[in-house]
C-alpha cells in the first residue's frame, strides 16, 4: 500500500514539477494527478499532452516519486456527442491517456450528471459513455475508477448520493462490464450523503474496490468539505478496521484540498508533512486489522 495524496492545490500554485517535489519531499509514495483545472500554466491536455506528460514522467522518475492514480475533467454532459470530435470528450480520453503515461494504474471518470442533476436514463447513459471512453483507450492498461457522487435535489436545494447503497455502487460498475472498471470509494462522499463509512466499506465487493478519496466532511448535504482526517464526522478507527479487514490491497490516497487551499504558502510545507504523518498512522491501522 502507497500514500499519496491528489496535485490540485500544489499544481495551481507552483506548477507540475514543483508539486511533485514538494509531495516527495513530505515524505508520500505517489502522488494522484488532477486534469480537472485548466489554467493555461497547468493544463496538461493541450495538443502538446504526450510530450507534456512524457516530461512530467521522467521527472518524477528522477525524483523518485510514482503516480499511482489521477482524476479526469468534468464537463462532458449527456446532451454532447462521444466522440473525439467534441473538444470535452476528447479532454478525457486525453486526460486518460495522460495518467496511462504517468504511470497511474487507476484514473476517476466522473459520471455524467448535467448540472449535478440525475436524470431517468443515467445508468444507461454513464454505461454508453464509459463504453465509449473505453474503445477510445483500448490499448492502454489503466483502469477507469467510477467514484460515489451526489446530485442536487432543486427543490431542497441538498444534495444526495448517485448511489443509494454501496450494492448499487457495485451493482452499476459491474454492469459495465469491463476488467478495466472498477470502483473508487470517496469516503467523505460517503459521510456527506449521510451514509456510515465503515458500514460502506464493509459492504464493497473487494474485487471491484480499486482505489480511495479519503478526507473528512460533514454529514449536512450541503458543504462538500474536503478536510484533512480527523478534522470532521468520520469514524476512522472503524474505516481503518474496515478496510483492513476487507483485504483492501490498494493505495492510501488523500483528497484534502480545501485542508490545503487554506493554507498560507509558507506553512504548505509543514501541512504536508502532517498530512503524511497521519496517512502513516492510518495506513498502521489498516495493517493491524488486516487478517493473516
Amino acid at each position: 500500500m502507497r500514500l499519496s495524496i491528489e496535485t490540485f492545490t500544489l499544481r495551481e500554485r507552483f506548477g507540475d514539477k514543483e508539486a511533485l517535489r514538494m509531495i516527495k519531499e513530505a515524505g508520500f509514495d505517489a502522488f494522484d494527478y488532477s486534469t480537472y483545472d485548466t489554467t493555461e500554466r497547468t493544463d496538461m491536455l493541450g495538443d502538446d499532452y504526450r510530450e507534456r506528460a512524457q516530461e512530467l514522467r521522467r521527472y518524477a522518475d528522477k525524483i523518485g516519486i510514482s503516480c499511482n492514480q489521477a482524476h479526469g475533467p468534468y464537463g462532458f454532459t449527456a446532451d454532447q456527442e462521444m466522440s473525439l470530435d467534441n473538444s470535452n470528450f476528447r479532454r478525457v480520453v486525453r486526460a486518460i491517456e495522460v495518467a496511462d503515461i504517468l504511470g497511474a494504474k487507476n484514473i476517476v471518470i466522473h459520471t455524467i450528471m448535467n448540472n449535478r442533476a440525475r436524470f431517468p436514463e443515467f445508468e444507461e447513459c454513464n454505461r454508453a459513455y464509459y463504453h465509449a471512453l473505453l474503445r477510445h483507450t483500448e490499448n492502454l492498461s489503466i483502469c477507469i475508477s467510477v467514484e460515489n457522487l451526489f446530485y442536487i435535489d432543486e427543490t431542497e436545494q441538498k444534495y444526495y448520493p448517485t448511489y443509494t447503497s454501496p450494492e448499487h455502487h457495485c451493482a452499476f460498475t459491474r454492469s459495465i462490464g469491463s476488467e478495466r472498471i472498477n470502483a473508487c470509494v470517496d469516503v467523505g462522499h460517503v459521510a456527506f450523503g449521510g451514509d456510515d463509512v465503515p458500514d460502506y466499506i464493509s459492504r464493497m465487493d473487494a474485487d471491484l474496490l480499486g482505489c480511495l478519496h479519503i478526507h473528512d466532511n460533514e454529514q449536512d448535504g450541503v458543504n462538500d468539505r474536503h478536510w484533512i482526517p480527523y478534522a470532521g464526522v468520520i469514524d476512522w478507527d472503524g474505516f481503518c478496521r474496515e478496510l483492513g479487514q476487507k483485504g483492501y490491497e490498494g493505495d492510501f490516497t488523500f483528497e484534502i484540498i480545501t485542508f490545503l487551499d487554506q493554507q498560507p504558502t509558507g506553512l504548505l510545507g509543514a501541512a504536508l508533512q502532517f498530512a503524511e504523518k497521519t496517512g502513516r498512522f492510518m495506513m498502521e491501522k489498516v495493517a493491524q486489522n488486516k487478517k493473516h
